[in-house]
């Protein structure tokens, strides 16, 4: 009866002659205040390079916080004019993201997701997010063995020859990235016009070979069949053009081996079930790791035994590590693999110190607060430096009562931090204390020691800074990414998680939460291609415990950077 209403007083201001144009009006007004109460409305237009709509375009709003990105929390599709509406969207940040793999986002958007950053408020109408696509260009061609014979599976990776080339990632895909089929053909679709290079197989520099896997290993090798990156031929991309037959030739299968041993407990020899085992490898005639490590397979079993596969010939440290919550640490046991398997490898584990106490929170003593302890994990790393690069890091997690106990630990001065995980939000670590004494060089930890009575000050915010930026006297280069940021200049701890950098959004707006109270250093930057800062503004304001802080920049790209007209 309301729509009926609703459209009968639009004939009655505009005639009957725009009968059509009165219903579209009605729809509209209609959704948007079944959206009431029950989230904000978005609207906008997808076009291709020719102004046209493009019908059928899936659009979805995905929640910014790292954990939630994968759920949309709404979605809609584009009409015969390339129109979309979604309806009941939530107050908070999201990237809003065209669905359509084979076209390329030609707006400003955001790196990944590709899309258009939007703050949405409490029940407001925001419309004219628009989005204009083209078709993208492909490269497809063909993967071989040695003999010629197609590799089936295989993975097959491009990347920009020039910086200028911007490789949006396709939604919910790995970004420039396929597999060949049964014949050994790879299609990768949805690329931004560019140059490129292909290259098929994994890389050999960190010696270990997708673990666990038990297939075929073959070396990275760049089309049309080089495994050095200098000599890679470049493989242009035109604007929905396709580059066709970039076949790949790789060589002969790489021989991998294995290594074996076990565990056993530095005092006894006695083995250590359950014990997880880090590997990485070791720069040439040195004890130093070259990069990263990474698990070496499953625990040790019942006897303290383990074993690793597809392992390339080089030189490697392994240890024993208490990743995780685990309470075994051990010191580095080197070796190396030429042309054999590698067995009777024999790791001593140490049952490490621990630490141990209450968290407390200073301020903010909210019932929400509160509950909020019990998501945090207190972290404990050596407080001069990991040792040859040893990630040495153990972790406990608060409990109901707020109490930690963190396992595992190697002796030495220990620096606590709060752990870098979502849930630690709106959290700053401010002090560590013992027997009501600060802690501000660290714990000093002997040898299975069992320290305990610690006392880990934390605060929390509910703060807000909220503000936009404008842009006066130009525009600023397609490629350009606007940021502010907050950093509190009150004490001398520094915000831990928090929403204290944002991505600008599409109307200029930005919205900082979880900031303590205290006085904060605002600023905002304008990056070009590449990272370099262009335009950079700054204000101070105080975060009172609640409410909201307004900021606005207003960014005159008239003026010089001291201020005065060019």
């Amino acid at each position: 009866m309301r729509l009926l209403l609703r459209a009968a007083f639009c004939v009655a201001l505009f005639g009957w002659g725009a009968l059509l144009s009165c219903a579209a009006l009605v729809r509209a007004q209609t959704a948007a205040a079944e959206a009431k109460g029950g989230g904000s409305v978005v609207t906008g237009r997808v076009t291709g390079d020719d102004g046209k709509g493009l019908a059928g375009v899936a659009v979805v709003a995905l929640q910014q916080d790292v954990e939630t990105r994968a759920r949309p929390a709404a979605r809609g599709r584009t009409d015969s004019e390339g129109r979309y509406t979604l309806t009941g969207v939530p107050a908070g940040r999201y990237t809003l993201t065209p669905v359509a793999p084979a076209f390329v986002v030609l707006d400003k958007v955001t790196s990944w997701p590709s899309g258009k950053s939007v703050t949405v408020g409490q029940d407001e109408t925001i419309e004219g997010v628009d989005f204009s696509l083209a078709r993208g260009g492909v490269i497809t061609g063909r993967v071989t063995n040695a003999e010629g014979k197609p590799l089936v599976a295989q993975l097959v990776r491009i990347a920009p020859a020039d910086e200028q080339t911007g490789i949006r990632p396709r939604f919910m895909g790995q970004p420039g990235a396929d597999r060949t089929d049964d014949r050994g053909i790879y299609r990768i679709y949805g690329l931004p016009a560019g140059r490129y290079r292909v290259v098929a197989g994994e890389d050999t520099e960190s010696g270990i070979a997708a673990m666990g896997t038990g297939r075929s290993f073959y070396r990275k090798t760049f089309y049309p069949g080089v495994t050095e990156e200098s000599k890679a031929e470049i493989v242009e991309v035109r604007a929905g053009g396709e580059a066709i037959d970039i076949d790949i030739k790789l060589g002969s299968p790489v021989k991998t081996y294995k290594a074996a041993g076990r565990v056993v407990e530095a005092e006894t020899g006695k083995p250590v079930a359950g014990v997880s085992i880090l590997i990485g490898s070791l720069a040439k005639d040195s004890q130093t790791p070259t990069g990263s490590f990474s698990g070496a397979g499953a625990p040790t079993d019942a006897r303290g035994e383990f074993q690793m596969v597809n392992i390339l010939p080089g030189r490697y440290a392994l240890f024993a590590s208490p990743e995780g919550e685990g309470e075994w640490y051990g010191e580095p046991t080197h070796f190396e693999v030429t042309d054999a398997d590698v067995g009777g490898l024999e790791l001593k584990a140490r049952r490490g110190a621990s630490i141990s106490g209450v968290v407390e929170i200073e301020g903010d003593m909210s019932r929400a607060a509160l509950a909020r302890i019990s998501n945090l994990y207190i972290g404990a790393h050596p407080a001069g430096g990991y040792d040859n690069g040893l990630p040495f890091y153990s972790v406990g997690r608060v409990g109901a009562d707020r109490r930690f106990h963190i396992k595992g630990l190697k002796p030495g001065r220990l620096n606590l931090a709060l752990d870098g995980r979502p849930q630690g939000k709106g959290f700053m670590l401010m002090r560590v204390e013992r027997g009501g004494v600060e802690l501000k060089e660290g714990i000093e930890v002997g040898q299975s020691e069992q320290v305990t009575g610690v006392r880990v000050v934390v605060g929390y915010g509910n703060g807000v800074i909220q503000g936009q930026v404008k842009i006066e006297n130009g525009v600023l280069p397609p490629d350009a990414r606007v940021f502010v940021a907050a950093r509190r200049l009150t004490g001398e701890a520094s915000p831990h998680q928090g929403q204290s950098f944002q991505h600008v959004d599409v109307r200029g707006r930005f919205t900082l939460e979880n900031l303590m109270p205290g006085e904060y250093e605002v600023t905002m930057q304008a990056f070009a291609q590449g990272g370099r800062v262009r335009h950079e503004l700054k204000q101070r304001v105080t975060v009172g415990a609640a409410g909201e802080t307004n900021v606005n920049f207003v960014l005159d790209l008239g003026a010089s950077k001291d201020g005065n007209k060019p």
